[in-house]
C-alpha cells in the first residue's frame, strides 16, 4: 500500500542552511573595544555579586599577565630558527646593537660548514638538517651559555643556510678568540657525523671554516659610500670579519681558522 509518495524523494536529504563567517583579524580599537565590554561584565558580576571584588581583582591581573606571556612567546618565536632554535638573523642585528650600545668590546665568528651543498645533494636536504642541528650542538658545548648575568652569555644565531653567527660579549683578545674557535673547529672535525638515513646509521666527515674579529668601540674606520654617507660600523665589521677572515679561510683549504687583525 502506497500513499503516492514517490520514495526516492523520501530519501533526499533536506539541504541544511549553513552559515558562513568572515575570517579577519580585529583593528586594534575593535580589540579594545571587546576587552571593555569583557572588563564591563566582569565588574557587573560584582555589582551582582556574582563575583567578590578580590576575585575580579584576579581575573584582570592573570588577563593581563597571559597577554603579556603571549606577546613575550610571539616575540621570542619571531627571533628563532625553527629548525636549530637559535636565534635568526634579524635577532643578530638586535643583539650587536645592544652590545655596540653598551660600549664594551666583544668577539665575533662566522662559522661556516664545509661543502654543506654536497652533504645535501648526496644525502638528501633531512640528513643536511641532521648536520646542521649537531653544528649547533658543537657551538653549545664551547661557549658559555650558562652566565648568571644573561647579558654575558655567548649567543648563536643561524645567519645563513649553512653559516653560523657567534658574539661572544666581554671578549677582549684575538688570542683567546682563536682558543674558542680552534676548540669548535676541531670538536666539528674530530669524527664523523652518526645520522640515521633509511633505517640505518651513516658517517659522513663535516668540517667547518670560521672567521673572527674583536669589536672595539674606539678602533673602528669611519667609512663612507659613494654617496657620502657614513657606514654603520657594524657592517663595517662583519664585512671584515667575512672577507679577511672566513674567505681567506675557505681559499686556505677550509677547515681553518683564521682571526683578522686588530
Amino acid at each position: 500500500m502506497t500513499d503516492g509518495t514517490n520514495s526516492s524523494e523520501i530519501l533526499q536529504p533536506i539541504p541544511v542552511e549553513r552559515r558562513s563567517f568572515e575570517r579577519r583579524s580585529l583593528t586594534s580599537q575593535e580589540q579594545i573595544s571587546a576587552t571593555k565590554d569583557w572588563v564591563r561584565t566582569q565588574r557587573e558580576k560584582v555589582e551582582n555579586g556574582i563575583l567578590t571584588q578580590d576575585e575580579y581583582d584576579e581575573l584582570i591581573a592573570r588577563s593581563m599577565v597571559a597577554r603579556e606571556k603571549l606577546t613575550e612567546r610571539a616575540n621570542e618565536k619571531r627571533r628563532k630558527d625553527p629548525m636549530t632554535g637559535r636565534l635568526n638573523k634579524g635577532a643578530y642585528f638586535e643583539e650587536i646593537d645592544k652590545l655596540i650600545y653598551a660600549g664594551t668590546p666583544f668577539g665575533m665568528m662566522i662559522v661556516d660548514i664545509d661543502h654543506f651543498k654536497v652533504v645535501n645533494d648526496t644525502y638528501g636536504h633531512a640528513t643536511g638538517d641532521s648536520v646542521l642541528i649537531q653544528t649547533t650542538q658543537n657551538l653549545n658545548l664551547h661557549l658559555r651559555q650558562a652566565r648568571p648575568d644573561t647579558a654575558q652569555n655567548d649567543q648563536i644565531f643561524r645567519y645563513g643556510g649553512e653559516e653560523f653567527v657567534v658574539l661572544l660579549p666581554g671578549m677582549h683578545s684575538e688570542e683567546d678568540l682563536e682558543k674558542v674557535s680552534e676548540k669548535i673547529r676541531i670538536a666539528v672535525s674530530a669524527s664523523p657525523y652518526s645520522v640515521n638515513k633509511d633505517s640505518r646509521n651513516i658517517h659522513i666527515p663535516v668540517t667547518v671554516s670560521i672567521g673572527g674579529g674583536i669589536y672595539r668601540q674606539e678602533r673602528q674606520p669611519e667609512l663612507r659610500d659613494a654617496e657620502g654617507k657614513i657606514i654603520d660600523p657594524k657592517i663595517v665589521f662583519f664585512d671584515k670579519v667575512d672577507t679577511k677572515g672566513l674567505y681567506q679561510a675557505k681559499e686556505g683549504g677550509r677547515n681553518k681558522t683564521v682571526i683578522v687583525s686588530p
